[in-house]
């Protein structure tokens, strides 16, 4: 696709009247109009921000793509998109993963998210300090013959009811809770897979104008969904930089629905790019509507799989069960000093944090994992490494294509 580099007039993106800006989206993604740290930028200041960015790569690699517009626009702004994902998904890839060893998991706090449970531990914890001093200052922690046979019957009926069916009930919590979680990353696998397949099917069967404008919004529908996902309406342009100008992202950003949006973007321009005319001979129109089909499919499992982060997002479990569960946890955890605390005496009150850091802990695990889009949670998805992958494929794909398409153009080789 080449870029109408004559062409100019003066437009208005987003309040900056006046400013003169090339007409053709094209020129005007390579000058990084976007809504982002170039806004402010004159024209000519955003060409000498396009000139820098070239000479960081090889300038005469990047002029070789001048007939192929996406190409030359994702590649010079590559850069942009992936810090700006990787300062908004800082929270995720910047913590210790799960696999990283015993050291790097073993002693962290945030990735624990107590100040979730820091009430009620602190709560538990009191009380026991409380109790035991007490016990052990006021009635010199000593217990009669009967008292203590009453005593180990309680002992028994707490380990056996109280701990058992709490325990159950925090595993059944956690394991519900670890299943949405996997299963929003589950669909996240898939919405990558499919977006490849998509994008792949277009670049060896698409044709003409149509076939680029449906990757730019395929890629811009994968930062929807995160953003979506994330409860955010305001987006980083920068995230957008060489993929949408500024009055597309305006309109993606004001739609009730960003994704369905974008996902309808998408599909206008594939049935444009695999559209039949009167004209069309009778085998080809077979085949379009063939290859159309085929992409539709991938695009309805690609919309089926954001539908079911929604409903992941939107039903957490029953708040009967959780109520309850977390009722009959500060509970049980309140009584193990009447219970336990005449036997273990001073030790009642590091035995009762820890258990309180145990249980609580359980739960808040489980209320982390309820959550799997928070953007402040280390423990979340990270959206952001999905969608910078997706780019980066996407940009390969397309540029494998051009190279191959360069080599046509140039001839067998001696």
């Amino acid at each position: 696709m080449t870029s109408n580099n004559g062409a100019s007039n003066v437009v208005n993106n987003g309040g900056e009247i006046g400013k003169e800006l090339p007409a053709s989206i094209w020129d005007r993604l390579l000058l990084g109009d976007t809504r982002s740290p170039l806004l402010h930028l004159s024209t000519a200041s955003r060409q000498s921000v396009a000139s820098s960015n070239v000479d960081k790569l090889n300038n005469q690699q990047y002029q070789t793509y001048n007939n192929f517009a996406l190409v030359k626009s994702m590649l010079l702004y590559e850069s942009v998109r992936v810090a700006a994902l990787r300062v908004e998904g800082r929270a995720q890839h910047e913590y210790p993963n799960s696999n990283q060893g015993w050291y790097a998991t073993l002693f962290m706090i945030r990735g624990r998210a107590l100040d979730r449970v820091v009430v009620p531990w602190g709560i538990v914890s009191l009380h026991a300090i409380i109790y035991t001093v007490i016990q052990e200052t006021v009635y010199g922690g000593s217990i009669n013959g009967d008292n203590m046979s009453l005593l180990q019957s309680w002992e028994v009926f707490f380990s056996f009811v109280l701990n058992s069916t709490l325990a159950f009930l925090l595993v059944f919590r956690l394991q519900r809770a670890s299943d949405r979680y996997w299963t929003a990353r589950y669909y996240w696998g898939d919405i990558v897979a499919k977006a490849r397949t998509l994008v792949s099917g277009l670049v060896v069967h698409g044709q003409g104008e149509n076939k680029d404008h449906a990757i730019r919004w395929l890629v811009a529908y994968s930062v929807a969904i995160m953003e979506l996902l994330r409860g955010r309406r305001l987006y980083d342009g920068s995230i957008f930089a060489g993929v949408l100008v500024r009055s597309e992202l305006d309109k993606l950003e004001t739609s009730l629905h960003p994704p369905l949006y974008a996902m309808t973007k998408i599909r206008y321009h594939l049935r444009k790019a695999f559209g039949n005319t009167p004209d069309t001979p009778m085998a080809m129109a077979v085949e379009r509507t063939q290859t159309l089909h085929r992409l539709e499919l991938q695009l309805n499992i690609i919309q089926d799989c954001c539908g079911g982060m929604e409903r992941i997002k939107a039903t957490p479990l029953p708040i009967v069960y959780v109520s309850h569960l977390r009722t009959f946890l500060i509970v049980a955890l309140l009584l193990f000093p009447y219970v336990y605390g005449p036997s273990w005496r001073w030790t009642t009150i590091p035995l009762v944090v820890l258990a309180g850091f145990a249980w609580l802990g359980i739960d808040c695990a489980a209320e982390e994992c309820e959550s799997p889009f928070d953007a402040k949670s280390v423990n979340a998805l990270d959206m952001d490494a999905y969608c910078i992958g997706l780019m980066q494929t996407t940009l390969q794909e397309i540029r494998d294509s051009a190279d191959e398409e360069l080599e046509r153009q140039a001839g067998p080789t001696k």
